[in-house]
């Protein structure tokens, strides 16, 4: 007898990406933010089938693996990857390998596991290799769904663990929150540890002293109407202007994900952050001009040469040889207080950026960069791939505005529908989406 259902994975944006070293095992460092995107999803017909009778199979978890892995079937990945290199395979070879399972399974579960055969067919929707994190999305969402039904001794944070061990961003799917993230993108900065507040705290002061610098200019930035120009219909942003409403964007993400975090358990938050409970809440307030807007998401046939992308910062990037958790930590706080130090909205100064590849990606693609400047140059890099997003307010006028502004792109410029542009747009509030195309 068969059992088959669907399993949404969704995709991530990187609302924020720091590159902060090289650490000794090749990896970089990093510092980000990551916007759980589930509008924008892979979806994973899971069908499970039992093959064997359970009381003939190895009690040896290696073994049952063996079995479990030979006759797992993955279909949708054409010509995108073999099934030994496919992160779903990787993510039960992990499980299956993993002192946490040794630790908590029974040999009942090993050798019911070892009895089933699973086949997953992905019908996939994120585009492969955009910066999207589908690959992940998917491995992630398949180690849970093994680890649900066979091995329920396993916690949510041995999960995460595991997450870890199979990609650089496999953990934040199995949280399955947006969250702030350091060292590769594996481990998480949430609501229960200081550091989470210790960044909030840093935004917040920030966006308080843009706020004031923007006022003394005629801007206000609790109304993003105030950016937009009736008598021109155009948007008033500059490059910084941009980093300001990005790094506000984050700040409302962080108000959100406190809120929700006590909702679900007051206990959970650190003594010493209840002050900001309060805080965050008079933000929802303040700013709610900006909440339950709309991404903007761009896509494209472009893809981005990683290897070069990093190697286009190694003059920039500090060799880091220390493993210890601690230590990257300090690196990522550090980071976002470097960030957040340097003060300006001069529109004639350095552009600012939230994606240390923004610059290389920009130069070196001039569809996306002429899309950009279409924008006012307010056009996002999310990851190391070469998709790209603009966050839109709830407001019809500056929606209006972008959506005019990429159809008279897509009609002016005969590369658009060459490289497949395609822009998604999603209402945050209610989860709908279009897709555009050139």
């Amino acid at each position: 007898m068969k059992e088959s259902y669907v399993i949404n994975s969704p995709a991530k944006l990187n609302l924020l990406l720091n590159v902060d070293g090289k650490c000794s095992n090749g990896y970089h460092a990093i510092s980000t933010y990551f916007k759980i995107l589930p509008q924008i999803s892979d979806y994973l017909l899971v069908t499970w089938e039992q093959i064997a009778d359970p009381s003939t199979m190895p009690a040896n978890l290696k073994e049952a693996g063996k079995i479990f892995l030979e006759n797992l079937e993955i279909n949708g990945f054409d010509n995108i990857a073999s099934k030994e290199e496919n992160l779903i395979y990787k993510a039960i070879y992990q499980l299956v390998n993993s002192p946490e399972l040794l630790s908590t399974c029974e040999l009942e579960h090993i050798k019911r596991f070892a009895s089933y055969k699973l086949v997953v067919n992905v019908d996939k929707r994120i585009p492969v290799q955009g910066g999207l994190g589908g690959g992940s999305s998917n491995g992630s969402a398949i180690l849970k769904a093994v680890a649900h039904r066979f091995f329920p001794l396993l916690t949510p944070s041995n999960l995460v663990s595991i997450a870890q061990r199979v990609g650089a961003d496999c953990s934040i799917f199995v949280y399955a929150k947006s969250s702030l993230a350091y060292r590769i993108g594996d481990l998480l900065f949430t609501p229960q540890y200081k550091e989470f507040y210790l960044i909030f705290d840093q935004l917040f002061r920030y966006v308080e002293r843009a706020e004031q610098e923007l006022a003394r200019n005629g801007y206000d930035l609790t109304d993003p109407l105030s950016f937009y120009d009736y008598g021109s219909r155009e948007f008033k942003i500059s490059e910084n202007t941009a980093f300001v409403h990005q790094l506000l964007l984050i700040l409302l993400d962080l108000t959100r994900l406190l809120i929700e975090a006590v909702n679900r358990n007051p206990n959970i938050i650190p003594d010493q952050a209840l002050d900001y409970i309060s805080l965050a809440k008079h933000l929802e307030q303040k700013y709610s001009s900006w909440l339950d807007g709309y991404f903007l998401v761009f896509t494209s046939d472009y893809k981005v040469n990683t290897k070069e992308a990093f190697n286009n910062l190694s003059s920039e990037v500090a060799q880091l040889h220390d493993e210890d958790v601690e230590f990257y930590k300090q690196i990522s706080l550090q980071s976002w207080t470097n960030m957040l130090s340097d003060f300006t909205l001069d529109v004639n100064g350095n552009e600012k950026n939230v994606n240390s590849f923004a610059a290389y990606f920009f130069s070196s693609n001039p569809l996306i960069n002429n899309l950009k400047e279409k924008f006012s140059n307010n056009l996002q890099l999310t990851g190391t791939g070469a998709t790209c997003y603009v966050y839109v307010p709830r407001s019809e006028t500056l929606l209006n505005w972008y959506l005019r502004k990429f159809k008279d792109f897509c009609l002016t410029n005969e590369q658009a529908a060459e490289k497949n542009l395609q822009m998604y747009k999603i209402d945050t509030l209610t989860s709908k989406i279009e897709i555009w195309s050139a």
